[in-house]
């Protein structure tokens, strides 16, 4: 497991300070799994659409939920940045079809960890922008990163204003459309220094697990030269970046909107988030010996007991 908790003071990390002084206090762990990316990572699938009778239709009380609604968008309708119970509805676009209450892959996502991982008191953190590249805006200095930054730090910071430990664990990635341009052929280098980015930032520089989905050819009409780029350095980075993993998404199970097929619809987000969650947890250290503090620029660890 890794921490980076950081709310600094003076240029120090005041919570790695106080949770030196009073490793005891707090009532418990709170892991924390990231969710960046695009319109898929946000989702554009239509809630309405989820089977009846299934458990990600309603508030999920085992799972957390901290997200912002980064467009603008009136079809939200959770409440942003603050911690919730996971449900549909922090999914929205402004692009149509727009539903009245959307949702994207953190509904299954954070069901498949919560029922194989029921130890784990797990929130999701999620900071998605419909149409942002890679290259530019997710890039080192690019405002949506900055963003996704601001998001992170802050549900950490309220974590531990509510007395408890923040305890991040990885980060999921839906996103590539936007990066099919001239810029494809460097998709998989612009990913690599992404997650880098992200372990350096957040991590405290520990390999944390990095999963992510592959564009699908159920989202195209035909496989243009930059497409294909795309899904080349997507699988470049699952096979050369340490502690990574890949979710293929060309099955039938992830279906598309027939009215925008670059979207996926309730089934193909309920099954990209299942499947992320299934390789999030083949990557995830259970149970983990020691925890990863940032104090300034110094790493520094404490044991902590199994169980």
């Amino acid at each position: 497991m890794y921490v980076r908790l950081n709310k600094t003071l003076c240029g120090i990390t005041a919570w790695a300070l106080l949770m030196l002084a009073a490793p005891q206090s707090f009532s418990e762990d709170v892991h924390i799994y990231l969710l960046g990316g695009q319109s898929n990572g946000n989702g554009r699938a239509n809630a309405a659409d989820i089977p009846g009778g299934s458990p990600l239709a309603s508030p999920q009380t085992d799972v957390k939920l901290w997200y912002r609604n980064t467009q603008g968008a009136t079809n939200n309708t959770l409440p942003e940045s603050q911690i919730i119970d996971l449900a549909p509805g922090s999914g929205y676009g402004t692009g149509a079809p727009v539903y009245p209450m959307e949702f994207g892959p953190e509904v299954a996502f954070g069901r498949t960890l919560a029922d194989a991982l029921p130890s784990q008191n797990i929130m999701i953190v999620k900071h998605t922008v419909g149409g942002t590249n890679l290259y530019s805006q997710w890039g080192s200095g690019g405002s949506v990163y900055s963003g996704f930054l601001t998001t992170a730090n802050a549900a950490i910071n309220k974590v531990i204003a509510n007395g408890d430990t923040p305890v991040l664990m990885g980060m999921i990635w839906v996103q590539g459309e936007a990066d099919t341009g001239s810029e494809s052929a460097n998709y998989g280098t612009n990913l690599a220094d992404l997650i880098a980015r992200v372990r350096a930032d957040l991590f405290g520089g520990a390999l944390a697990p990095f999963v992510f989905n592959q564009l699908s050819d159920n989202q195209y009409s035909s496989l243009g030269s930059g497409v294909i780029n795309v899904r080349n350095g997507q699988q470049w980075v699952s096979q050369n970046v340490a502690n990574t993993a890949m979710v293929v998404t060309d099955g039938a199970e992830f279906s598309t909107n027939p009215a925008n097929i670059i979207h996926f619809n309730a089934g193909g987000q309920i099954a990209l988030g299942t499947a992320l969650g299934n390789e999030m947890i083949a990557l995830v250290p259970e149970p983990a010996s020691l925890v990863f503090l940032s104090l300034g620029g110094l790493l520094i660890t404490r044991r902590r007991r199994n169980t």
